[in-house]
C-alpha cells in the first residue's frame, strides 16, 4: 500500500447511503466492507483490497459494484463522522 502522510488508513469500512446507513443488498442481507480505505484531508484517495496471490475476487468486485450502483458510495469517517464519497472501486493487491 502507498505510504500518504497526513492520512489515515481506516480499516474494514462499510459502504453507506447518502444518509449514511449501511448499504445492504436486499436479496442477500449482505453488506460490502471495503479492506482498506485511506482518508487524505477528509477524501478518499484511495481505497485497497488486499487478498493472496490466488484468491478470486470477482465476486467480492462485482458485490462492491452493485451496492455502489444500488447508492452506496460513501463511508463514516472514523475520526471526523462525516460522510465521504468513495470515488472509486476497490484496487486489488495481491500478497503472498
Amino acid at each position: 500500500m502507498t505510504y500518504h502522510a497526513g492520512g489515515s488508513v481506516q480499516n474494514q469500512q462499510y459502504l453507506r447511503d447518502r444518509d449514511g446507513n449501511i448499504a445492504i443488498d436486499p436479496n442477500t442481507g449482505t453488506a460490502r466492507r471495503l479492506d482498506h480505505v485511506v482518508v487524505v484531508g477528509g477524501k478518499v484517495v484511495d481505497v485497497v483490497e488486499t487478498t493472496s496471490l490466488t484468491a478470486e475476487k470477482d465476486r467480492q468486485i462485482l458485490h462492491e459494484q452493485e451496492r455502489r450502483n444500488a447508492g452506496g458510495v460513501y463511508i463514516r469517517d472514523r475520526n471526523t463522522g462525516n460522510l465521504i464519497a468513495v470515488p472509486s472501486i476497490s484496487r486489488i493487491e495481491r500478497r503472498p
